[in-house]
């Protein structure tokens, strides 16, 4: 019973991936979130030092490097952001599908119960005695 629903909460989290902002892919029983919005920065090329360099090369290596840095922030940030957007999405939408769940159970529980349907459901949340 725990894997059916496991397999249905995860279904329903896999058709709503689309409206996240990162991309959901899962297979092999492994899932993997990749994003969509952020752009990684360009790889840097690293120069060799030579103590030779004219002054104006290394100043431009360290501009280069610099800009390298600034960027890989920047799209750390961009990351963590999105990745958080899409998280507390995937909550909520994982926390709603539970809860339907829960209320489809409820309400077949009270079908079965028949006429004093309504009762079947709330008797259920209650602790026996």
């Amino acid at each position: 019973m725990h894997v059916r629903s496991f397999v249905v909460v995860l279904s329903l989290v896999l058709m709503a991936s689309p409206a996240l902002a990162g991309s959901v892919t899962y297979t092999d029983l492994r899932g993997k979130w990749d994003s969509t919005k952020c752009n990684p920065p360009q790889a840097m090329v690293v120069q060799g030092r030579d103590s030779e360099a004219h002054a104006s090369a290394l100043n431009s290596q360290m501009e280069d490097r610099n800009r390298f840095i600034m960027q890989a922030q920047d799209y750390m940030a961009c990351i963590s952001k999105e990745a958080q957007r899409d998280a507390e999405a995937t909550g909520i939408l994982v926390t709603k599908s539970a809860q339907a769940l829960i209320d489809k159970t409820k309400a077949e529980i009270d079908a079965a119960m028949g006429p004093r349907a309504g009762q079947g459901a709330a008797q259920a949340d209650k602790p026996q005695q």
